[in-house]
């Protein structure tokens, strides 16, 4: 402890009255309670007690965290070898359930105004603007789950968002609400009351806008519609499902590189399966963590749309190395034409 003496206080009792010593070559030497001593060598000596304790709660954390324990029955089952799957029975939804269920799902679409409804999408809907159209299409294109203007109840009002996103892997409902004349001020107004009976209610919703000298950001749409596949089988990915630290703080999280799994070190391996239906255009990047960790996220899409060439995917590698990658970097990158 900084500022106290070198000196550990020892305490026992006789006929019910604490006594305290420290030790010199082994020697007792008792100190009276009004020693100067004595108070900061008590303080010490709780400090230490303190620190102890701490210490060993946090060896405790670390084991458990060790432990990919945020791990669920529903991923247990999705990471299976499909060739097992089919000899077992379930307990919940499973992964491919849900997007069935979501795909099936019966509601009655916003009906105003069916006249507006001219633009056809890549996934079979009509929306109501070209701006929607290209949404709708990058969405179909990287294989989100969506409804169009699927109503909304909250409370005793009815919204309608442009777009209701089904993140089954999370089971998570997510509003995408495009904004396009926020140069109207009674639009404006209009959309900001939407926004906030979204953010009352406690809702996700993400929004893209437009007006007449800015255009929708085509770019941005693609980068929101990139989604990692994979689950990270490290520490901080851990931490992250868990709400601990968010995505930003992983990064450059001092236990970055805690694994969770890894080949070689025991007589087993689980190993995820999954399976994704990949649109025309779709593209897929495998890659080891030398190049996903040295890689921006909201510049990932714009590098992969290099990816189709050879060349180009060494310069992405290249890319990495430069930002001062320290890892073995391996990178495949598959196109659906």
């Amino acid at each position: 402890m900084r500022g106290a003496p070198k000196e550990r206080i020892g305490i026992s009792k006789s006929h019910g009255k604490l006594q305290f010593f420290i030790r010199n070559y082994g020697k007792k030497i008792y100190l009276p309670e009004n020693h100067e001593l004595v108070i900061p060598l008590l303080q010490k000596y709780y400090e230490e007690k303190c620190l102890e304790i701490t210490e060993k709660r946090i060896e405790a954390v670390d084991a458990f965290l060790k432990i990919d324990s945020s791990t669920s029955c529903e991923e247990i089952y999705n990471n299976m070898d499909p060739k097992l799957r089919q000899f077992i029975n379930p307990l919940g939804l499973t992964l491919d359930e849900k997007i069935e269920r979501w795909n099936n799902m019966k509601y009655e679409p916003y009906l105003a105004h069916p006249e507006e409804l001219v633009f056809n999408t890549d996934g079979g809907d009509k929306v109501r603007s070209k701006s929607e159209k290209i949404i709708a299409d990058i969405l179909y294109k990287h294989g989100v789950l969506y409804h169009y203007e699927m109503p909304l109840f909250i409370g005793n009002k009815m919204i309608v968002p442009d777009f209701t996103i089904y993140d089954a892997k999370n089971n998570r409902i997510i509003y995408w609400e495009h904004l396009g004349m926020m140069d109207n001020s009674q639009y404006f107004m209009r959309a900001m009351d939407k926004y906030k009976m979204y953010v009352l209610a406690e809702k996700d919703v993400f929004l893209t806008m437009e007006s007449g000298n800015k255009p929708l950001d085509i770019d941005m749409v693609e980068k929101k519609a990139v989604q990692q596949l994979t689950r990270d089988h490290t520490l901080v990915q851990t931490m992250v499902d868990r709400g601990e630290i968010s995505s930003e703080e992983a990064q450059n999280h001092p236990k970055k590189h805690y694994i969770t799994r890894a080949i070689g070190v025991g007589d087993t391996l689980d190993i995820d399966y999954q399976m994704y239906q990949l649109k025309k255009g779709s593209q897929v990047l495998l890659c080891t963590d030398g190049l996903s960790n040295s890689l921006r996220p909201e510049k990932l899409p714009d590098q992969l749309k290099s990816c189709i060439r050879k060349e180009s995917l060494q310069e992405l590698i290249d890319y990495a190395n430069n930002q001062g990658g320290a890892d073995n970097i391996t990178a495949v990158v598959l196109y659906r034409s």
